[in-house]
């Protein structure tokens, strides 16, 4: 997933949580479960609660509704919460 430039993964329209761990792939959870995030930077997560954590890239991460945790982890990062 992902590639050259910057991209984005969505899960705006995912009905519960997502846990997205850039630096643990194996802790991606919901319905990013099994999903690795090689060169992708940006994310939107979902209506729900959701666990999102960036690297060490400039990530853009926004959490839309719910009870969010982001973590941005290094790099110019930018975190919007619900």
């Amino acid at each position: 997933m992902g590639g050259a430039g910057t991209d984005k993964a969505s899960y705006r329209y995912a009905t519960t949580g997502v846990t997205i761990e850039l630096l643990d792939p194996a802790a991606n959870g919901g319905p990013a479960a099994g999903t690795s995030f090689d060169s992708v930077e940006n994310f939107d997560g979902s209506n729900s609660d959701d666990v999102i954590k960036g690297d060490g890239a400039a990530n853009e991460i926004a959490g839309l509704a719910g009870d969010d945790r982001l973590t941005g982890n290094g790099g110019d990062d930018r975190l919007e919460g619900g």
